[in-house]
C-alpha cells in the first residue's frame, strides 16, 4: 500500500443558497450545528451569513475577510462572545497582539 501525501484542494462553493449550505453543514457534522459554526437554535439569516462568510474566509486563508466578518458580527450582535474570541485569535495570528488582547478582554466583560 502506498500513501499519497499530496493535498487535494477543497472544492469551490457550488451554491449561494444559505439553506442548502446549512442543510449540508448539519448533515456533514452529524446533526451538531455547533460543529458547523452555526449556533444551536434558529439564529437570524444575517448572522448565519456572517458566520459562513467568516469561516469561508478562514478556509481560504483570507484573514482580512475573516476579521471583517467577525467585526460585523460583533457590531450587530455585541453579546456574541464567541465572535470576540475568534476575532482575537485572528488578530493575534496576523501579529496585531495589542488589538487581540483588547478584543478578548472586551468579550470577557460581556459575560
Amino acid at each position: 500500500m502506498t500513501l499519497n501525501n499530496e493535498r487535494t484542494p477543497a472544492p469551490p462553493v457550488m451554491t449561494n443558497d444559505l439553506e442548502a449550505y446549512r442543510n449540508y453543514s448539519l448533515r456533514s457534522n452529524a446533526g451538531d450545528p455547533t460543529r458547523a459554526g452555526i449556533p444551536a437554535g434558529r439564529a437570524s439569516d444575517r448572522k448565519d451569513r456572517l458566520l459562513i462568510t467568516g469561516w469561508y474566509a478562514i478556509a481560504n486563508l483570507d484573514y482580512a475577510g475573516a476579521i471583517a466578518a467577525m467585526r460585523a458580527i460583533i457590531a450587530s450582535y455585541p453579546a456574541e462572545r464567541d465572535a470576540y474570541l475568534r476575532l482575537g485569535l485572528l488578530l493575534r495570528g496576523v501579529d496585531r497582539t495589542d488589538e487581540a488582547i483588547e478584543i478578548c478582554c472586551c468579550g470577557c466583560r460581556r459575560g
